[in-house]
């Protein structure tokens, strides 16, 4: 939908300056950055350091790949880490002496993945129950809409309360309804 393909392109078109920037500072080796919650897509790209040149080696006993591999994903279709799908990921220039972000053990990553695919679940729910609400309203079931919405703002308020509880922001914007949605 719109929204997600909003953030999708917003998050690419930052990604793709930051690559001119470098290119244009004649920069070639980055990080990816590294984030316990990766999609298994991006998983085994992310906290690696790449060469934009394309180039392959070792600099401070750190191999160093060129970036395009990673950019193809793991089906070689574009898909990758900083210009796929969904993708949080950053480039962070390499300075001498530098370490790779952060690696995640298996469990923290299991774990962060459910809280994300929980926190995904609450917006869906929520945006699915406010549809549902608008459809009624509309036919002029104004009852049973306004059990929806109330079902909708406790599954809200439980979603923000999960959120902060698990250390997470959560964002307002997620739940709201877009036009493009609307399709009755």
């Amino acid at each position: 939908n719109l929204r997600n393909y909003a953030e999708m392109r917003t998050r690419y078109e930052a990604n793709q300056r930051d690559l001119a920037n470098y290119a244009e500072d004649d920069k070639d080796l980055v990080w990816t950055s590294s984030h316990p919650d990766s999609s298994m897509r991006c998983a085994p790209y992310q906290g690696k350091l790449y060469s934009i040149k394309g180039r392959k080696g070792t600099i401070d006993g750190i191999p160093f790949t060129p970036l395009s591999e990673a950019l193809e994903g793991p089906k070689g279709d574009g898909n990758g880490i900083i210009n796929g799908y969904n993708c949080r990921h950053r480039l962070i220039p390499y300075t001498p002496k530098s370490r790779p972000p952060q690696d995640y053990d298996e469990a923290t990553v299991k774990k962060e993945n459910e809280l994300n695919n929980r926190q995904r679940l609450y917006e869906r729910s929520i945006r699915n129950l406010k549809l549902e609400e608008r459809a009624l309203r509309i036919n002029g079931d104004n009852a049973e809409a306004s059990k929806l919405r109330k079902r909708w703002q406790r599954l809200d308020t439980n979603y923000k309360k999960f959120s902060l509880n698990n250390g997470r922001a959560f964002y307002e914007w997620r739940t709201r309804i877009l036009s493009d949605e609307e399709k009755y």
